[in-house]
């Protein structure tokens, strides 16, 4: 078989197959044609329309109330803190390990706070607390705090 006899049976297979596909999406238009018109026989086309197009008016308002949760959703998540970063660090040279740490909590915005430990093995524990607003603080940063920061944007 040459080249353009296979390229014609593969055409005609495809076409076949086409048709076939085309048919059954035919038959299957019909049949919801005919159960709309049966309907329509026993309720009246115009009180069918009236019904489907009341149907079709609260969907909108549903729709649109939709979209205004979806937008508020948006807003909410914006503004709730779901970026974090954390560091241990060693602060104090020759002292323990690094059992002191930073913590950044931080919005879509960079709002947030970063918690910060620091161990000392004479004076055990210290935590401090720096408010967060757009990724920078009005108390001076450490350096870990400002690596947490932004590990966590």
């Amino acid at each position: 078989m040459d080249i353009i006899t296979i390229f014609i049976l593969v055409l005609i297979t495809a076409l076949v197959v086409w048709m076939v596909l085309v048919t059954r999406k035919l038959y299957a238009f019909i049949d919801e044609k005919r159960a709309f018109f049966k309907k329509a026989e026993k309720q009246g086309l115009e009180s069918m329309i009236s019904s489907q197009n009341k149907k079709l008016q609260k969907l909108d308002v549903d729709n649109q109330e939709h979209y205004k949760s979806i937008d508020q959703l948006r807003d909410n998540l914006s503004k709730s803190m779901t970026k974090c970063g954390v560091i241990r660090f060693n602060p104090f040279r020759g002292e323990g390990g690094d059992q002191s740490f930073s913590i950044a909590v931080l919005n879509d915005h960079n709002d947030g706070v970063v918690v910060s430990s620091l161990f000392s093995q004479n004076s055990g524990s210290r935590i401090y607390a720096k408010a967060i607003k757009n990724g920078e603080s009005h108390i001076e940063l450490t350096k870990e705090e400002r690596e947490v920061i932004l590990q966590a944007s």
